[in-house]
């Protein structure tokens, strides 16, 4: 699960707060989660940035709506910190289908952020 959750803490923290609740055993949890995650297209202008980027969270939410017209057109969100892009967020829903996104996934409230180029 390291490829798709970038910590052991943060795969442990998933599972005990999402996937202990959903019925499966372990391996068909992260196998749906790796699913979900495999089901999205990431804009190629966000894959490797060969330089910096300053975006509108909106224009960065659009790309992610056009390059996935299957999903809900509000079922993506951006996090910011310092001005900057933190996460690209995808909303589903506990059977991991994309689904609209709530107040609780965050949002950035700046005008626009910087997105860093892949170094």
């Amino acid at each position: 699960m390291l490829s798709y959750i970038p910590t052991a803490s943060l795969i442990q923290h998933e599972w005990t707060a999402h996937g202990t609740c959903s019925g499966l055993s372990t391996a068909d949890y992260f196998a749906a989660v790796r699913k979900a995650r495999d089901s999205v297209t990431i804009p190629a202008e966000f894959k490797a940035p060969a330089q910096a980027l300053k975006l509108s969270p909106k224009s960065i939410e659009d790309a992610f709506s056009a390059a996935n017209p299957t999903f809900p057109k509000t079922a993506f969100r951006t996090s910011c910190k310092s001005g900057m892009l933190q996460e690209a967020r995808v909303c589903f829903g506990k059977d991991l289908s994309p689904r609209a996104c709530t107040s609780s996934a965050g949002e950035c409230a700046l005008p626009t952020m910087q997105v860093l180029p892949v170094k």
